[in-house]
């Protein structure tokens, strides 16, 4: 076998046991991330030689920041089309802001607009962009956390096959090809900080270790190990759970926090944010994190809450007596409640001959609890419902008096009774 066939044989075999445990053309669609760089000009090249043209789809983003990336497009439009590769080119606008950032989150965003169910995106990323993206963590005190594998995305999934793969092997491949690749002049602005690691760090690391690569990307991914264990160990903390699942140690209590967020998504907290709610679980009656525009973290009564829609209990419109009738569906804080029969035996069901209402929370409503008459705010604290939930928790009334707390409790004075001819209960849908 001649060196160029060997090249040859390594790249393209490297990507077929790696797209084996990934892929099936019955899955879904094959796409490949082309910027027109080395990287992901080989990454397509040996996955239409080893799967053929039709089974790959290129994505191209333009993130239009260079008075060439029209042409650069253009480049792609023709490898493609040497290829017999379909190619999608997206023309994107960049949020203002950091630059770096922006582009990643625009070429992104485009990614999973392109994605079908099921359909996996291949990325050109290789060991040497793990060992950058290790040692920007490190500098940026994240974490020795390397450059996921895999993960979802939009209807599909992310896939890096190369990142066990050295860079020269890539171009090596390509010079095999005799296929040509565009070269980004802004990798050479050493202002830029990956830039700077690549050419007057990680060079001089290699030159002087050239085994450096491995060895940092093993630490970092027995690290990895640890973290995908833990990840393991929380898959099942629900979106309540109690804090005594929380480790005593402040250092742990971040990690646990962390992981049981990324879960979730949420993959940006600082550990500053982190500190600040453990701080608040001792000093405040209701701890807070903000997550995102609708997703906050919160404690409150020995529990941990996280809430992915804090929008949907935002106070509702005065709701005084709406009158609720069988078949006349009601929302209410942005849920659907339909008052219907229900067997005597049933869970939140109720007995009542007169009028009944649909009401918000009022300070004058009353309700017979446990052999005695409570007010709103003493029966919803009995109930453990959460304060930021109690301006969404619809009651059913009769005058002043609360028949049913939504689904969650009847007063004494409504429970179902033997010689009672009709029963009711509140749901939502």
């Amino acid at each position: 076998m001649t060196p160029d066939a060997s090249t040859r044989h390594l790249v393209e075999n490297h990507l077929m046991v790696q797209l084996q445990e990934q892929w099936s053309s019955e899955s879904g669609k094959l796409y490949v991330g082309l910027s027109g760089g080395a990287d992901s000009t080989a990454l397509l090249v040996a996955a239409v030689n080893a799967l053929g043209p039709s089974s790959v789809t290129a994505l191209h983003a333009n993130h239009n920041l260079h008075t060439r990336s029209g042409d650069w497009a253009m480049h792609c439009r023709n490898l493609c089309a040497k290829l017999q590769v379909e190619l999608v080119v997206g023309d994107l606008t960049l949020a203002k802001g950091n630059v770096e950032a922006a582009a990643r989150a625009a070429r992104y965003d485009f990614f999973r607009q392109c994605l079908q169910t099921g359909g996996l995106l291949l990325l050109g990323h290789h060991q040497q962009d793990q060992l950058e993206t290790v040692l920007m963590r490190l500098i940026q005190g994240r974490s020795l956390v390397p450059m996921r594998e895999q993960g979802k995305l939009g209807q599909g999934r992310f896939f890096r096959p190369l990142l066990a793969a050295q860079r020269q092997q890539l171009l090596d491949y390509l010079a095999s090809k005799d296929v040509l690749w565009l070269e980004d002049p802004s990798n050479q602005d050493q202002s830029l900080t990956r830039n700077f690691l690549r050419h007057s760090v990680i060079q001089p690391l290699l030159s002087r270790w050239p085994g450096v690569a491995d060895a940092v990307v093993r630490v970092a991914q027995r690290q990895q190990a640890q973290y995908s264990l833990l990840q393991e160990l929380l898959a099942d903390a629900q979106d309540q759970v109690s804090l005594n699942r929380l480790p005593e140690s402040r250092s742990n209590r971040r990690v646990w926090l962390r992981v049981f967020l990324e879960l979730r998504g949420h993959f940006a907290v600082t550990d500053k944010a982190i500190d600040e709610f453990c701080r608040q679980l001792n000093d405040a009656a209701v701890s807070r994190l903000a997550l995102d525009s609708d997703s906050t973290l919160l404690a409150w009564r020995d529990h941990l809450y996280y809430e992915s829609a804090m929008g949907s209990y935002a106070e509702s419109p005065a709701l005084e007596q709406t009158p609720l009738k069988p078949g006349e569906p009601i929302v209410f804080a942005g849920r659907q409640w339909s008052l219907v029969a229900a067997q005597r035996s049933e869970v939140g069901s109720f007995c009542c001959s007169d009028s009944l209402s649909i009401s918000a929370r009022r300070a004058d409503l009353v309700m017979q609890w446990h052999g005695r008459q409570v007010g709103i705010d003493d029966l919803l604290r009995d109930l453990r419902i959460p304060p930021w939930r109690r301006a969404s928790v619809p009651l059913v009334i009769n005058e002043r008096e609360i028949v049913a707390v939504a689904d969650l409790a009847v007063s004494e004075r409504y429970l179902p009774g033997i010689d009672a001819q009709s029963y009711w209960r509140l749901v939502s849908s």
